[in-house]
């Protein structure tokens, strides 16, 4: 008794808590959420309905994508009548507002003479959406001809206010000239489990703001400098209304083409979360043990991540006459991992391996954590930024005349 008293000293005890902290929302989080899902799982209705559908998106100068978003759009296996398309150019300077003048017949658009942001750009979209649902999407992202359907039929269920697609790798990111390659697509796949587990449990806050449709009673305008499909989440819940995924719906969009597009990306969406939370008015969300559940282990515990992982770090180091000598190894290793992953950002070569990929997306999402965390308390705020690169124009024209070749 007296050997475990002796490893089982404070600054053990803190060292243990902080990894039980830090991996806390990769195991035991998605452990328990299965278990949950197995003992009471929640099912909904879903059958063939077509009620009308907005297709509503912005776009900034982004002449390029925007012809290969509506020619997709078109496509979409979904009856004519009932498809209204819906564009919102911010402010844009380049070729857009032609594009959508040449398409005018097809579409609805409306030209901003200034640069508002998406989220004051798509509140100028939502009175123009005439249907009983709104597909919200981003310019970037493309869909299969059934997604519509698939996703309109879980609207069949009363209960259901809003279904997210899921996000899938472009099939030619391969193809793209870059040198340092995301990790993201290896992450996907985990988070497309979550997210379908939270939907058979209750519901998810976890929406694709890629592509992710509403009832259009349930919509209201956003905050600039919140997230759009968070703060459409959490209305839908308040509403008393259900958030559900279909993984069968894809949202096929490119990969971030650098490490430094990828840590911006990372931090305005970290940051912008914090302020739909904070802000978001009713707080009747943390009523529900499920949702409250959900929210600090899939968006604080993503937002702390970076100092749960440092303090970890500090503490092993801290043990450095640790009984068992596990903390300042197993820090060691903690340590040399982000070390490696910050060689792999700078020498971005290396992220065609694996391992230094994976490294590369470990430190990126410290760094980021570190950073969105300061700025939200230092009131920093998102309303315009400039758009991740995700692949030049030049690559993506040659992709799409292959395509059509």
């Amino acid at each position: 008794m007296q050997k475990v008293i002796e490893i089982l000293d404070p600054l053990s005890l803190s060292w243990a808590f902080s990894v039980f902290a830090l991996a806390y929302p990769w195991t035991v989080y998605p452990g328990l959420l299965y278990l949950v899902r197995r003992l009471r799982p929640r099912s909904w209705k879903s059958g063939p309905y077509e009620p009308s559908v907005s297709i509503l998106m912005t776009a900034h100068n982004a002449e390029c994508e925007l012809e290969t978003k509506i020619r997709n759009c078109m496509e979409l296996n979904y009856p004519k009548e009932k498809l209204q398309i819906v564009v919102v150019s911010d402010g844009s300077t380049d070729g857009t507002n032609s594009r959508l003048a040449q398409r005018g017949a097809n579409i609805t658009f409306k030209c901003l003479a200034e640069r508002v942001g998406k989220n004051n750009a798509l509140n100028e979209g939502i009175p123009l959406c005439t249907s009983e649902l709104v597909f919200f999407t981003d310019v970037g992202a493309l869909f299969a001809p059934e997604s519509l359907k698939r996703l309109s039929a879980h609207f069949l269920d009363p209960e259901i206010g809003c279904v997210s697609s899921v996000i899938t790798t472009h099939p030619a990111e391969g193809s793209k000239s870059q040198d340092w390659k995301s990790a993201d697509g290896e992450s996907l796949n985990f988070d497309l489990k979550l997210r379908r587990w939270e939907s058979e449990v209750s519901s998810t806050v976890n929406v694709v703001g890629a592509g992710f449709m509403v009832r259009k009673a349930l919509v209201r305008n956003f905050r600039s400098h919140h997230n759009n499909d968070f703060s459409c989440a959490l209305h839908v819940l308040q509403s008393g209304h259900r958030t559900v995924l279909d993984p069968s719906v894809k949202a096929q969009m490119f990969l971030s083409k650098s490490a430094r597009g990828e840590l911006k990306r990372k931090i305005r969406t970290a940051v912008r979360g914090m302020w739909t939370l904070a802000q978001n008015g009713s707080w009747n969300i943390l009523s529900d043990p499920f949702l409250f559940w959900q929210i600090l282990s899939r968006k604080v515990a993503k937002w702390i991540f970076g100092y749960l992982y440092l303090g970890t770090v500090f503490l092993g180091f801290l043990n450095l006459n640790s009984k068992t000598g596990i903390e300042p190894i197993a820090s060691g290793l903690l340590l040399a991992v982000l070390v490696v992953g910050a060689g792999a950002t700078v020498i971005p070569q290396l992220t065609r391996f694996k391992f230094f990929r994976v490294s590369s997306f470990l430190w990126l999402g410290v760094e980021a954590s570190l950073i969105s965390v300061a700025f939200f308390l230092f009131g920093k705020k998102y309303s315009v930024w400039a758009p991740t690169i995700r692949i030049e124009d030049a690559e993506l024209e040659a992709i799409e005349n292959k395509r059509r070749a």
